[in-house]
């Protein structure tokens, strides 16, 4: 497909479909059932993986007066989306701006390649106890705290791999299995079941990132796509 007709397709924090750009022209997948008058939308960047400076604020644009994204998704009320829902009002300001504080930081430590060594395992474990009761585990201010906490930092392999599937458990209420972000807690649940010799579960999560890399790229570059995740473990 050519880019100039892909201006027809909307942007979504919950995207029905992935894309891929080859040169002048994109693949477009779909990753969920669209019906026959459903708008075809995609993501116009990485929702938890990379806390990118460019949407790090979307959970703070009405509960702290920031822009932020409008698609149909963001622009409920703070509160009824599934990406902002929150489960104790009186208290979830105050942890908002806390986490988000946690995640900017985060997000310009990466962008300008500081170490990341002003947070620390115990830093974020006790960011995410706040939250629990405060923000539902789709609220995407907390699936971004976990993601930084076991994507980004390196701790216990036995607790990182229960944070990790808690994580993809997260994910998967709000984009559904074949979300293509999914692929990078694949890649780390991979790389620790192989440190700890777990076979059993080194093969589901390699047959999860080949099965999502077909959905998301098709059969050949699944393939390879998966290979080299796998070499690079």
């Amino acid at each position: 497909m050519k880019i100039s007709r892909a201006s027809k397709f909307d942007h979504s924090c919950v995207p029905n479909a992935s894309v891929h750009f080859n040169g002048k022209s994109i693949q477009l997948k779909a990753i969920k059932k669209i019906d026959k008058f459903d708008k075809v939308t995609f993501s116009y960047c990485r929702m938890f993986s990379g806390l990118e400076v460019s949407t790090i604020y979307l959970t703070m644009k009405d509960s702290l007066g920031e822009g932020g994204c409008y698609c149909s998704d963001c622009s409920q009320p703070y509160g009824t989306s599934p990406l902002t829902k929150i489960l104790d009002p009186p208290r979830a300001v105050h942890i908002l701006e806390e986490t988000e504080g946690h995640l900017l930081m985060a997000s310009l430590m990466a962008k300008y390649k500081y170490p990341m060594g002003w947070f620390s395992q115990e830093r974020l474990k006790q960011l995410l106890k706040k939250q629990e009761g405060v923000l539902d585990d789709t609220n995407l201010a907390r699936i971004r705290s976990l993601a930084l906490k076991c994507l980004m930092l390196n701790g216990n392999d036995f607790e990182m791999r229960e944070e990790l599937m808690t994580l993809a458990s997260w994910v998967k209420r709000v984009w559904g299995e074949n979300y293509e972000e999914l692929t990078e807690i694949y890649e780390k649940l991979i790389e620790i079941n192989a440190k700890l010799n777990d076979a059993e579960s080194y093969k589901y999560y390699v047959n999860e990132l080949i099965r999502l890399r077909m959905i998301c790229f098709g059969k050949e570059d699944a393939v390879k796509k998966a290979l080299e995740s796998l070499i690079r473990i």
